[in-house]
């Protein structure tokens, strides 16, 4: 006590701020901080107690440290002293992965920018819970029990991953159990040695759908040769939710096809996505025959995505059948399905579809007149030209409408060779200069089939 009174004499009379009692406090202090790191077998390399505060151990591969947290706006006190009953002590672990950065959505610094998130496909995770670093390692690393216990004490203790540590105030729990806490996070939150493994048991394993479907993807995109990666996809094909069915099928390919057909069946009105895509990754294996008689119940049970796909099919199969059904729909049908019609017979390469799609060029709903320019475009002959220009002069408030038919007419031009008999092209030499199409050497075509010699 008369060393201390001395020492506490000293400081005051050269200026300091220090009473006995702060003095006395900040000992006891130092002495529950150094039992606690040394209970978990940590060896003390620093600790002060003068200035602040502050204790330093080192447990490999962690450096724990411990020091006095002053928030950065404290009451003043009349005497001309900072308040510091509103100081806690702050526990730090490091030896946490750099990359790795994890705190409560809107608190701490790494809340932006958004799109640097790593979002795991868990709902009840991604909206509380903000993540940062390598994709892969992440959604390797965060499985459904590490998820939990983060989620929950996160929330509790308001703690922070950044920079390589791991972080926490002395608030619900004090530093003898905030210590050994912490230590455990930091040894959870260590990368997984062998990331493809672990993806691949998650993609198996996690109960929430979504976060099976984007470890799977994250797997197959990261470590495609790796050996965890075929049977994972293999097992994907199993999987009861049908996205992870339909994606595990499309990368295994031809091993796929049979999971696609049993995909491509899906009758629910809810299933019409992942029917309808199982379709086009079939593609012309999926059958011209086939394609005709699920179109037909899809346009009758209102199921657009998989006749989307279906008239897809029917347009790159072509044949006189598959563009008649196409042409049908055209007439028939308005919105989305009239205009995938209009591109599926512009799909078809075939000459014979372009007086329908002539005349689509006059449909009520200007999406599907664009669609049926741009079908133009690839199948159109000289003779769809006019059509094509007077339904640009119709559209004059509908840029991307005016946009097709000109680049339409720029297509037929280019593969036509600029006109057909009895009609003039652009030159493309000298300004002011036209061209005739190729007749006979040296005469021109004229329109009612007579023929002149050139002077």
């Amino acid at each position: 006590m008369i060393f201390e009174a001395v020492v506490c004499a000293g400081l005051v009379g050269f200026g300091g701020t220090l009473t006995l009692v702060q003095l006395m406090a900040r000992r006891a202090r130092l002495r529950v901080w150094r039992a606690a790191v040394e209970a978990e077998g940590a060896t003390l390399t620093q600790a002060s107690w003068r200035r602040r505060a502050h204790l330093r151990a080192s447990l490999p591969p962690f450096e724990i440290v411990i020091r006095m947290w002053h928030p950065k706006y404290r009451m003043w006190e009349p005497s001309g002293r900072f308040q510091e009953r509103f100081s806690r002590a702050m526990v730090i672990v490091e030896g946490v992965p750099d990359g790795l950065a994890l705190t409560l959505e809107g608190e701490g610094p790494y809340r932006r920018p958004a799109d640097r998130e790593v979002q795991l496909g868990d709902p009840g995770f991604d909206e509380k819970v903000y993540v940062q670093g390598p994709t892969a390692l992440v959604r390797a690393l965060l499985d459904a029990p590490l998820r939990s216990v983060l989620c929950k004490e996160l929330l509790e203790l308001s703690g922070v991953v950044d920079a390589g540590r791991v972080r926490a105030l002395e608030l619900s729990l004090k530093v003898p159990a905030l210590v050994p806490f912490l230590l455990g996070w930091a040894r959870r939150l260590q990368w997984p040695p062998d990331p493809a493994a672990k993806l691949a048991t998650n993609a198996r394993q996690d109960p929430v759908a979504e976060v099976r479907l984007w470890n799977l993807m994250t797997l197959a995109r990261e470590y495609p040769e790796d050996a965890a990666t075929l049977p994972a996809l293999r097992a994907g094909l199993r999987d009861t939710f049908d996205e992870i069915r339909l994606r595990a099928a499309q990368m295994l390919g031809a091993e796929g096809e049979p999971a696609l057909l049993e995909l491509s069946q899906l009758d629910g009105r809810d299933d019409d996505d992942v029917a309808g895509r199982a379709i086009a990754a079939l593609g012309e294996r999926f059958g011209l025959e086939r394609a005709q008689t699920v179109l037909a119940h899809a346009l009758r049970v209102r199921r657009p995505h998989t006749a989307k796909a279906c008239m897809a099919v029917l347009g790159h199969a072509g044949g006189t059948e598959a563009l008649q059904m196409l042409a049908r729909v055209l007439a028939v049908e308005k919105g989305e399905l009239a205009e995938a019609a209009a591109l599926a017979l512009g799909s078809s390469r075939r000459g014979s579809v372009e007086a329908v799609l002539i005349g689509a060029l006059e449909h009520e709903q200007g999406f599907v007149c664009q669609a049926a320019a741009q079908a133009l475009g690839r199948v159109g002959s000289p003779a769809a030209v006019l059509p094509l220009k007077e339904m640009e002069a119709a559209h004059p408030r509908d840029p991307d409408v005016r946009r097709a038919a000109r680049e339409a007419v720029a297509a037929i031009q280019a593969r036509t060779g600029g006109a057909g008999p009895g009609q003039l092209s652009i030159a493309g030499g000298e300004p002011g200069q036209v061209s005739y199409p190729a007749a006979e050497a040296g005469r021109v075509s004229l329109p009612d089939g007579k023929a002149r010699t050139t002077p």
